[in-house]
């Protein structure tokens, strides 16, 4: 047989767009699935890097015209002529705008834009494509309300950036020629960018910031654990309690007995803006700390080797939990009570450091340098080891670490993702059918919703949920459940085929059958769901899922889940 001609609704991730993922059969879009997430998010891409939504803050981003706020700022005869569209931009189009100063003996000659929407204390980066058409001048093109920053111009396209840290909601991009660098300038612009944190690839924009990436309602094909082809990732609600989760060196961070190097290395997303810790030599305890007031039940944090090998999570206070990390094993090891750890591989040297506590955490974190794998709590010891650190969360949920959530100067929450396609009774079998779901159960303290079929009710529906330790399956028909199998299984990849007709339910799971029932009553359905059903919101990683509208054999069911 032919499982693709003989399914209903074959849902595969491979497409998606602004709430919508698409099912590849039905061909007309009928089994399309809405999707819903009311927030930006995080995902693995293709290439195995951490996606983080980028935004581009500068509007009309390839056009500095005085249409567009740019306006001459000269003293005296010296002058500024500009020319739209004047020469051939780094994107092969006739888009890049010529810009000339002219000092005539002045002081200077300048054209600015001031810009007004930077939050003080955050971290930015001003950039822009400039080529000379004559000479190699050298004058201001940015400043922050404080310090100009000179670039000496080539007559190749090249991209010049300023990274800086606010301190007032207005900074200058600009084009400032001063009699004692450059007499005249002549440049063409293009492509000019303001965005949070370093520079990452260039986004065009018109009349408004333009963000890519998992923005909110965009569903998330990701990539984790080195997969060839992706699942289409839901989590439950979290939130990120950690501020300037990547800016270990702001004053958000204490210090004691080290020193930060900010954006010294390629992190996990693939910019340079993973931070050095550096221990001072001395006989104390080295580390770094934020307080939490609030409750928090796991904590993370991405963390490559230099020199040091070993990095020890812990908290403060009497509930204290503890676990340290071998940075070049990936080994755990001197648990705290009711504390459990692991590592994740992230490629290049980094590693997802995971610490996980039964008890409610409400005092400092800490992450601090340690001798070695047994070391005890705040060990106090001579060190000039180095290490990189980058992406810390504090989670207020259940008990596994979720996608990471960026932080600036609060704390950030990532809502709920779900998706679902009502209306197609047609698609599923009433009297008799198949459901098939292949994906990757996560570990977690509650339950998540793998595939389900409904009536927009729990009073009748099929269910396969992913449990603290496996999976659970049942077929519940007018609020009475007539089957009901659950049982332990381990992290990772699984294939599930419940199969039914009107009086008896078989299911197989990754090739081989672990219930039969002879005496159920199937539910009349019109709905299917992946992810946040009824509260059982706890991640699912969806690869397949597939309905029937026919009972497939026991052959069949063993063929199709065989992993």
């Amino acid at each position: 047989m032919s499982y693709f001609e003989d399914a209903s609704l074959v849902y595969i991730p491979s497409a998606v767009k602004n709430a919508k993922t698409y099912s590849i059969k039905p061909t007309d879009g009928s089994g399309d699935l809405t999707f819903s997430r009311a927030s930006n998010a995080t995902r693995v891409n293709s290439s195995g890097l951490v996606e983080k939504v980028r935004t581009n803050e500068f509007i009309y981003s390839e056009d500095y015209s005085t249409t567009h706020g740019w306006f001459p700022s000269t003293i005296g005869g010296s002058t500024v002529d500009f020319t739209s569209n004047y020469g051939i931009a780094p994107n092969g189009t006739t888009t890049a705008d010529r810009i000339e100063l002219h000092i005539n003996g002045q002081a200077y000659a300048d054209y600015v834009r001031p810009t007004a929407s930077f939050v003080v204390g955050v971290e930015y980066t001003y950039s822009i494509y400039l080529k000379s058409l004559s000479g190699t001048p050298t004058f201001e093109f940015f400043n922050d309300g404080a310090i100009g920053v000179n670039k000496t111009i080539t007559t190749d396209w090249a991209r010049y950036s300023y990274t800086f840290t606010a301190t007032s909601n207005t900074a200058y991009p600009r084009f400032l020629v001063l009699a004692s660098t450059s007499p005249d300038v002549d440049v063409l612009a293009w492509g000019g960018q303001i965005e949070r944190g370093v520079m990452t690839d260039y986004i065009a924009t018109t009349s408004a910031a333009v963000s890519v990436g998992p923005v909110s309602g965009l569903p998330r094909l990701d990539y984790s654990g080195g997969a060839t082809c992706p699942s289409l990732k839901l989590e439950p609600q979290r939130s990120n309690l950690v501020t300037f989760s990547e800016s270990f060196d702001n004053a958000a961070w204490s210090k004691n007995g080290i020193s930060i190097t900010a954006n010294n290395a390629v992190s996990p997303d693939g910019y340079t803006n993973a931070d050095l810790i550096t221990a001072d030599g001395t006989i104390t305890e080295h580390y770094i700390l934020q307080g939490q007031s609030a409750s928090v039940k796991t904590i993370s944090v991405f963390a490559k080797m230099g020199s040091q090998r070993y990095l020890q999570i812990l908290t403060g206070g009497s509930a204290a939990a503890l676990a340290n990390y071998d940075l070049q094993t990936g080994a755990v090891g001197g648990l705290g009570a009711a504390t459990t750890a692991s590592m994740v591989d992230y490629g290049n040297g980094w590693w997802r450091l995971i610490l996980t506590s039964t008890d409610a955490l409400t005092n400092n974190i800490y992450f601090c340098f340690a001798s070695s794998l047994s070391a005890g709590r705040f060990e106090a010891f001579s060190s000039t080891g180095t290490l990189w650190l980058w992406g810390a969360m504090a989670e207020n949920g259940a008990s596994y670490a979720t996608s990471y959530i960026p932080t600036l100067s609060s704390a950030v929450t990532r809502v709920a993702d779900a998706a679902s396609k009502s209306g197609i009774a047609s698609l599923i079998g009433q009297s008799e059918g198949t459901l098939y779901w292949e994906g990757y159960r996560v570990n977690s303290a509650n339950f998540g919703t793998a595939l389900v079929i409904d009536d927009t009710t729990t009073t009748n529906r099929i269910y396969i949920l992913t449990t603290i330790d496996g999976f659970r399956i049942d077929v519940t028909s007018g609020g009475t459940s007539s089957a009901f199998y659950t049982a332990i299984f381990s992290e990772g990849t699984h294939k599930i085929a419940v199969a039914y007709n009107s009086s008896a339910v078989d299911i197989y799971i990754d090739g081989v059958s672990v219930y039969n029932d002879t005496s159920v009553t199937i539910p009349a359905c019109s709905r299917l769901v992946l992810g946040n059903w009824s509260g059982n919101t706890q991640e699912s990683r969806t690869s397949q899922a597939i309905l029937f509208k026919t009972r497939l054999s026991n052959a069949d069911l063993a063929t199709l889940t065989t992993l």
